[in-house]
């Protein structure tokens, strides 16, 4: 990474770790738990999660306790997965006018998009456009998804992450990308494009056994009604076919991108890995699943994902 890349990433691992502590915090005091209690509730939203990680992929009840484990772990690499998509395809000198810069102004509607990883994707890729000097008019991130404690923690990280980013003087192009995105979360579909706005669908880890087939209806009827320049479908397990089964974008008018796409942000984040620790110690939790994940160093690589990106012909 160069310097300007460890600057993001050190915001971004400020505003999660500030995120994670306040938000485990409130719920402990707001629902008045002893330590055994919350030991139990650490317990339980671990096990979801732990769903994400067999064969098929379970998803998992996103609740309340589940949405700040969720955000200290795997939000880091969905960052650093949309945004990784998006600076891959925007290369590609063949479609990137058609992709980001032809009008210079976005419309992105995010399906099933947790705690809006997406949203934080499009900010860095606007940020280098801007560094780059192109014309970034508007953008509209329009995020959607059933659980609201998702979408919920979803938006204080990225208040905390535009906090963060205001402190830091030396990150001007990323501040002016934040401000530009006018953001819809928990929206269904948000206002509707206009007619110069570059249209982007996208559906991170929203497709599991259990519901591919309601996320295949849903994204094949919002590509009919928008016809997005460009789609992005992933799934969290190499061994799953869910994320080709839901894809809408297996048409003529739509080619497949198949290059591996590399992450842009390596290493670990500390201040997530720190907090994270603190909670193991501070708790008399049983050797179990707690000890063994609360312990782990959070870092920005992702595995086993499945990507399948089309842009239309």
């Amino acid at each position: 990474m160069n310097e300007g890349q460890e600057r993001v990433v050190a915001v971004l691992d400020r505003a999660i770790a500030e995120v994670f502590r306040s938000e485990v915090n409130h719920l402990t005091q707001s629902q008045n738990l002893s330590d055994a209690e919350k030991v139990s509730n650490v317990e339980d939203a671990l096990e979801e999660l732990g769903k994400l990680g067999k064969i098929q992929g379970e998803m998992p009840k996103y609740d309340e306790w589940v949405a700040p484990f969720y955000v200290s772990w795997y939000q880091p690499r969905q960052i650093n997965l949309a945004y990784s998509m998006i600076t891959a395809i925007i290369a590609e000198e063949s479609i990137r006018k058609e992709i980001l810069t032809d009008t210079g102004r976005l419309y992105v509607v995010d399906f099933g998009c947790g705690a809006l990883a997406m949203q934080f994707g499009v900010a860095l890729a606007i940020a280098d456009a801007l560094q780059k000097n192109q014309k970034i008019y508007s953008a509209c991130v329009v995020s959607y998804d059933k659980s609201k404690a998702m979408t919920n923690i979803g938006k204080k990280v990225w208040e905390q992450f535009k906090s963060e980013v205001r402190k830091d003087a030396k990150l001007p192009y990323l501040g002016q990308a934040c401000e530009l995105i006018d953001t819809r979360a928990d929206m269904p579909f948000g206002r509707n494009p206009q007619n110069n706005e570059i249209i982007w669908l996208s559906a991170i880890h929203a497709a599991f056994s259990a519901n591919k087939d309601e996320v295949k209806k849903k994204l094949a009827c919002l590509t009919d009604a928008l016809r997005p320049s460009a789609g992005f479908i992933t799934s969290p397990n190499i061994r799953s076919k869910v994320a080709k089964c839901a894809s809408p974008f297996y048409r003529n008018e739509y080619k497949e991108y198949s290059r591996g796409i590399p992450g842009i942000f390596t290493g670990k984040l500390q201040e997530t890995t720190r907090v994270r620790r603190e909670l193991l110690d501070s708790l008399d939790y049983p050797d179990g699943i707690s000890t063994k994940f609360l312990n782990r160093r959070v870092t920005w690589k992702w595995s086993e994902v499945v990507i399948h990106i089309h842009t239309r012909q």
